[in-house]
């Protein structure tokens, strides 16, 4: 379980085909620093709407939100 402050990447799911890889995907400024292969913080960990286990993990004041499942500690 990821915690606010953690420092992450992606890991081999967010750069796949199935994560923010994926072919015609509209990068924002935070995909794209995570797609250079750039660590960023974690500033907060949200239950995702509708699950009882699955997280988003928020970036950047959270300005942006994606799967937990697309991040390894750094």
């Amino acid at each position: 379980m990821f915690k606010v402050g953690d420092k992450v990447r992606l890991n081999s799911l967010g750069v796949g085909e199935k994560g923010l890889g994926v072919e015609g995907y509209m990068p924002n400024p935070c995909s794209a620093i995570l797609l250079n292969g750039e660590i960023v913080e974690v500033s907060n960990v949200v239950l995702q709407a509708g699950s009882s286990s699955e997280y988003s993990l928020h970036f950047f004041g959270s300005a942006y939100s994606f799967s937990a499942n697309f991040f390894e500690l750094a």
